[in-house]
């Protein structure tokens, strides 16, 4: 009993030595507190995946996850706030938004829905990573690039001047005039002023935090922007959970 008791002390001292020396967020709990949105989710790892539509067509846990999230979105709206539009973003690059963007998309348009991916390329011609299209450098306006998914497309903003964010604004509401659900995969809320522009134009924002990367300042941080942006935070999505 007392070497329980000492290793529950113990236990208890080293979490709260490694909270207060390294703030970042490693549960769900903690993700749901900070950010309180309405649908918290935990998606575990994924290793390398060689064909894309294979691994979101499986069993992996990961890719029940996914449409796990596209089910409880659907549940979470109403006749009042449909959510037709989805901002997919991060505090962060590299915390794994274009991932679960791209998922959600897929999963949404297997569903039944015509869906637009709307998404940023560095390069002209760049194909996007996940789904292996790339857009027509020679098109006259964007691309709406179809995809080997059946209903879906993806629609890629590769203009990288200043007049980038209204490029971007254009794609969104082209797409929402084209489509049932629109994601966008939009860049990472803290690091670029221009995703707070876009967020008016969504019916929900999606908040993706890397377990044991994303600290929880920063995930604070990101939720009073999108407030400020008065965007409706309907999802957080704990990546790399387990």
């Amino acid at each position: 009993l007392l070497a329980t008791l000492l290793g529950m002390i113990a236990g208890a001292l080293l979490a709260f030595v490694r909270d207060a020396h390294d703030p970042k967020v490693y549960s769900v709990d903690e993700t749901q507190q900070i950010l309180n949105a309405s649908v918290t989710i935990a998606l575990p790892s994924v290793r390398s995946i060689a064909d894309f539509l294979s691994w979101i067509n499986s069993r992996d846990p990961a890719a029940e996850t996914i449409r796990l999230l596209r089910t409880n979105l659907q549940l979470a709206q109403d006749d009042q706030k449909p959510l037709r539009c989805l901002l997919v973003t991060s505090p962060n690059h590299g915390e794994g938004k274009t991932f679960v963007a791209t998922a959600l998309a897929t999963t949404f348009a297997q569903a039944g829905h015509n869906t637009i991916l709307v998404s940023g390329a560095d390069d002209e011609g760049q194909p996007h990573p996940l789904l292996g299209v790339a857009p027509n450098a020679r098109a006259a306006q964007l691309p709406v690039v179809p995809t080997n998914i059946r209903r879906l497309q993806w629609l890629a903003v590769t203009d990288n001047s200043v007049d980038a964010a209204e490029q971007f604004l254009w794609a969104v509401r082209q797409a929402k005039e084209r489509a049932d659900v629109v994601v966008i995969d939009a860049p990472p809320v803290l690091s670029v002023a221009d995703t707070s522009l876009l967020i008016p134009l969504t019916d929900g924002v999606i908040v993706v935090a890397e377990a044991g990367r994303t600290r929880k300042a920063e995930l604070q941080k990101a939720r009073e922007q999108i407030q400020l942006a008065k965007g409706r935070l309907v999802a957080a999505v704990l990546n790399k959970a387990t």
